[in-house]
Order: C-alpha cells, then structure tokens, then sequence
C-alpha cells in the first residue's frame, strides 16, 4: 500500500484537516496546506468537501456495490459519505481509485472544484469485467 507523505515532512500525517495536489507536487498538512511556488512557501486553507461530492455523485447507487466493485473498504466509503471520518494519509489510495471510478482529480473529490476543461465526447465501457471511462477534452482554445 503506497503512502502519501508530503516532501515537507518526515512522516505522514494521521487526518487531513488540509490537503493540496498542485502541478508542483502534493501537499499534506494538519493546521495549513503549503505548496513550493518558485521557491516560496505559499499557506492555503480549503474546506474539504468530500461528503457533498459523494451524496451528489453517488446518487442512487449502492454503496457496497461500489466499494466492491473500485476495491474500496465498504466502512471508510460509508464514513466519506456520511463525513463522520475524513481521509487520512494511510488511505488516500482508496481515495484515489474513489476518484478515477468517478471521473474526478483528487481536487474536485476532496474540494467540489470545478475544472476548466472542456469535455467533447464521453463513453464508459466494460471489458472482461473492467469499467473504463474514455473522456475527449478540448485542450486548447
């Protein structure tokens, strides 16, 4: 199991208060999410919004069925969705696998943002009992 652990710290943190991925690199802090920008140190605080996101993208899904079927623990699935637990360091790749079975990044997951992108075409397909999503983005204007 891969651990998440941020480049400005020794060890990886037990809950995420406040958590960043940026192009730069991913960021993990209790009290004040940092972020390396040009060799300074920007603090940044977010909400974290995973609960919100689950009840609008889960909508009407079983949530044993889905936890099965990414390989997810049923328990930290139902605790996301019902925000009695928030991730931690230990199972941000359950997080992740959430993500990729919703078609979201780690910031639209965590935080309900938005990114600007323009999706074309979209098909889901499944193959010897794999789902895959096929998404055609307009990259540039």
């Amino acid at each position: 199991m891969p651990k998440f652990v941020s480049p400005l710290c020794t060890r990886p943190t037990d809950s995420l208060k406040s958590y960043y991925v940026g192009k730069l690199g991913a960021f993990i802090g209790n009290q004040n999410q940092t972020q390396i920008f040009k060799n300074k140190l920007i603090f940044v605080k977010k909400e974290i919004k995973l609960s919100q996101v689950l009840q609008r993208e889960l909508k009407g899904k079983i949530l044993s069925r889905v936890a099965k079927e990414i390989g997810v623990s049923v328990s930290i699935l139902h605790d996301w969705y019902s925000s009695s637990r928030k991730p931690s360091a230990k199972n941000m790749w359950q997080l992740k696998k959430l993500a990729d079975y919703l078609g979201l990044s780690l910031e639209q997951i965590l935080f309900d943002e938005k990114v600007e992108r323009q999706i074309i075409s979209s098909t889901t397909f499944t193959d010897r009992g794999v789902q895959y999503r096929v998404n055609i983005e307009k990259v540039k204007g």
